[in-house]
């Protein structure tokens, strides 16, 4: 499939706005719904404790759309993209959920599955499909919520694949340490995931499993019991995560760092600030996408567009991973809507047709490791993870393993 499909606009607004408004909605072409007119809305922290890599993910989708828009490439169909900010707060999921159905939604979007999850007896009750860039395992079988990335346990089964394969049993028993935020289910699931199979693994501990509140930057008693671990994972977000590896990393500690995309990778410019990559050359860590380094049509045109809409950005953007989930989910999505309005014509197109259409999504896109569909009961269109290592005399993540299908993905 041609890597530019159809039609779905994001208006992105500035994160000084957001920080004053509870939601701001997105243009549409007359103010109103119009024939032709198809309403996203998304559910995300813009301005809490994940905004940073969230960001990422909406600059992609907003990019992709004003892309689609300007080239009219599925005509008479106007995609407008409204936002909520939920400012990591769960609570606030319910109340933005009415507000954009509110607003004639006809899909919702969201960052997280968890907040799929809590939609989920309202999403059914109404018809309503949700598309989320991480997926989680409450998706499992849902009919009306997808999303792009497998759950957080298919990193942690990969991070620990990877560790089998690369310890050497001459060296004695491994220490793995996780650290990771107690309230994030990306944290708890990469936890669980490597606690069950060092239990089922002989030659591994969990010698330490540390999950902190939001916003921890000190960190002097979980390196007192870190510091004899010969891998840790990190899997915190923002400047905990950061903050983290500026003071394992000063405290002499020789191990092997690891991290997952939605920590190291998506906030790799957080990381540079506060340890020279130098520090960290070495680091692995789980990606479950093609990164900007794979020379394939898909990432090849996100750079195009990244250069083109935001010149003065593209380094810090292509510094992290974030924008390229954001840019395949506007690519599914505005292919579920071309495919939508082939099946029942434009005037008719409804969350209905829109959800028919993403379950009967299947692209082999270049650079990724399974192609773009939904297979039994999996929630993602991305079904296999890779490991990614970070090479500091290139200044570049490179991958470092074959694409890997865990056991969860049907491995």
């Amino acid at each position: 499939m041609n890597p530019r499909p159809s039609a779905f606009i994001v208006c992105l607004l500035a994160a000084a706005v957001l920080a004053i408004a509870p939601f701001l909605g997105g243009c549409g072409r007359n103010g109103g719904k119009a024939t032709g007119d198809i309403v996203i809305g998304f559910i995300g922290d813009l301005t809490g404790p994940g905004a940073f890599a969230v960001k990422q993910t909406l600059d992609g989708q907003a990019d992709y759309i004003r892309m689609l828009n300007e080239e009219e490439l599925v005509p008479g169909v106007y995609v407008k993209y409204i936002t909520y900010d939920s400012r990591g707060d769960r609570g606030r999921v319910q109340p933005a959920y009415k507000w954009l159905r509110g607003q004639g939604a006809d899909l919702i979007c969201t960052i997280s599955g968890d907040e799929a999850a809590i939609l989920m007896p309202t999403l059914e009750a109404d018809h309503i499909a949700a598309f989320t860039a991480n997926s989680s395992q409450s998706l499992y079988a849902s009919e009306w919520a997808f999303g792009v990335l497998p759950p957080p346990i298919a990193q942690g089964e990969t991070i620990a694949h990877w560790m089998e394969e690369h310890w050497d049993p001459n060296q004695g028993v491994a220490k793995v340490g996780l650290i990771g935020l107690g309230p994030l289910t990306i944290s708890r699931e990469i936890l669980e995931s490597i606690q069950e199979w060092c239990a089922a693994t002989p030659g591994f501990v969990l010698a330490a499993g540390e999950l902190v509140p939001y916003g921890t930057v000190t960190w002097a008693a979980e390196i007192a019991h870190l510091r004899d671990c010969d891998f840790i994972v990190n899997t915190a977000i923002g400047s905990s995560m950061a903050t983290f590896e500026r003071d394992i990393s000063a405290s002499g500690w020789q191990g092997t760092h690891v991290g997952c995309m939605e920590s190291f990778m998506a906030f790799w410019t957080l990381v540079r600030t506060a340890v020279s990559p130098d520090d960290l050359d070495g680091a692995i860590a789980s990606d479950p996408g093609a990164h900007w380094n794979d020379n394939v049509p898909f990432i090849n045109q996100c750079k195009e567009y990244t250069e083109k809409y935001r010149p003065s950005e593209a380094e810090e953007i292509f510094a992290a991973v974030g924008r390229i989930p954001g840019w395949c989910a506007g690519y599914i999505i505005a292919a579920a809507i071309e495919k939508a309005v082939v099946a029942v014509g434009v005037e008719n197109v409804d969350s209905q047709a829109i959800r028919d259409a993403l379950v009967g999504t299947d692209i082999d896109v270049e650079g990724f490791g399974n192609p773009w569909r939904l297979t039994g009961d999996l929630p993602c269109f991305w079904q296999t993870v890779r490991m990614m290592k970070w090479d500091a005399q290139g200044a570049e993540w490179q991958a470092c393993s074959d694409w890997y299908r865990p056991p969860s993905m049907g491995g």
